[in-house]
């Protein structure tokens, strides 16, 4: 009989030494498989590939830190705007105007010498606008300093009535308290002002035959055509002329229907620019200043006087 060719033993029972060296242990297997499922989770969440980066950026700008320079503040950073130069004082402010005015005089005066052909030498010779000089003088001391002959005096008061031909034609009363009392009467603070967001010249015009001196001071007599402008020599002489017969200084609208053409508030501007400073009448509510202005004062003892 042929022998059977031998065969290596095999064993069914594992070598202890092999298994604790190749084999792993069961404990270490679930560690490693919980390792394995916790990075697959933060690979799904991505805190892995964050953290990297916020660790690369602080790497960054540690490196970019210590790169900077440092340097001092700048004086010229730190320097604060200039201010605004400060207003001129009031005092800077009327020499200003003193001299403005002053300049707008000498050119008035040289424009009426060239016009009147030297006949005003001595007013412009007399004119000495020097420390001396006050800053405001009465009418009599203007016209004292000017060279000029004053004319009468006023006292601040109109005493006449609407002109005699107005009265008749438009069927005026001879008075102003008959015209009042004809006309509805009432109480003057409250009838012979125009109302809270009424225009005045229509109130003035409703009041012709109530109130003239309200009329007139706005409106000239109906049909008459209005004039602007400079007044003409014979019309300043016919201001002249009734202001000597009735007074003036009030009652505006009443002195204008003596005046052709012109109302009350022309006249009371032609009065404080043009009347008084040439000294053709001289009121004591009138100061004048330097530069030739006539300046209300009211009258002496008034509230408001000078």
């Amino acid at each position: 009989e042929t022998p059977r060719a031998s065969r290596p033993f095999r064993s069914n029972r594992a070598d202890p030494a092999l298994t604790l060296v190749n084999t792993p242990s069961l404990s270490s297997l679930s560690t490693q498989e919980r390792i394995r499922r916790n990075n697959e989770r933060l690979r799904a969440l991505k805190v892995l590939d964050t953290a990297k980066a916020l660790e690369i950026s602080a790497d960054a700008a540690s490196n970019a830190a210590s790169n900077v320079v440092k340097r001092t503040p700048s004086s010229r950073g730190s320097r604060k705007p200039k201010a605004p130069p400060p207003p001129p004082r009031a005092k800077s402010r009327r020499l200003a105007v003193a001299a403005n005015a002053d300049a707008a005089l000498a050119a008035k005066l040289q424009a009426a010498e060239d016009s009147h052909g030297g006949l005003i030498d001595s007013l412009d010779d007399s004119y000495d606008d020097d420390d001396a000089t006050p800053a405001h003088l009465t009418c009599e001391e203007w016209c004292e300093k000017r060279g000029i002959v004053p004319g009468p005096k006023m006292d601040g008061r109109f005493r006449g009535w609407v002109a005699p031909d107005l009265v008749e034609s438009l069927g005026l009363a001879s008075s102003a308290a008959e015209a009042w009392e004809s006309n509805g009467g009432g109480s003057f603070a409250k009838a012979g002002k125009a109302g809270k967001g009424e225009n005045a010249k229509e109130f003035a015009r409703k009041m012709i035959k109530k109130n003239p001196n309200c009329y007139f001071y706005r409106h000239n007599a109906p049909g008459q055509d209005a004039w602007h402008g400079d007044w003409a020599e014979d019309e300043i002489e016919r201001f002249v002329e009734v202001a000597k017969e009735h007074g003036c200084g009030d009652k505006w609208g009443l002195f204008a229907s003596y005046i052709p053409h012109r109302v009350g508030y022309q006249c009371s501007a032609a009065y404080r620019h043009v009347i008084i400073p040439r000294g053709l009448l001289l009121d004591d509510q009138f100061v004048m200043s330097r530069s030739g202005e006539a300046i209300y004062v009211g009258k002496k003892g008034s509230k408001g006087s000078a």
